[in-house]
């Protein structure tokens, strides 16, 4: 009896990643903006979170919120008197994952 040898090809998995795995997402409006950006944040699950201005070269500008944030969470709300007009980020740090949306200040 002759032997034989099994040679199993591992594909990588195609099936489509389900949405809550993608992280959070970032509605920020008005956009462009003067004096006030509302950021609402829509995260998969309530989770520790940190939300940061960054500058065009993301250096932090300041901190917006660092801690827990529900899934529910109602939009936050910040002032942005005293910036410069120029192009800002808003980075979000949640689910071991970090997303950057831009907003300009005029």
């Amino acid at each position: 009896m002759g032997s034989f040898v099994w040679v199993v090809k591992l594909l990588p998995d195609l099936s489509p990643v389900p949405e809550h795995a993608l992280g959070p997402n970032l509605q920020l409006y008005p956009n462009p903006t003067a004096d006030e950006l509302v950021i609402a944040p829509q995260l998969a699950r309530t989770d520790q979170a940190l939300i940061e201005l960054v500058d065009a070269q993301g250096r932090l500008v300041r901190t917006l919120h660092d801690g827990l944030l529900a899934v529910d969470a109602a939009p936050i709300r910040i002032a942005l008197g005293g910036l410069a007009p120029g192009s800002y980020g808003v980075r979000i740090t949640a689910h071991d994952q970090r997303f950057t949306r831009y907003v300009v200040k005029v």
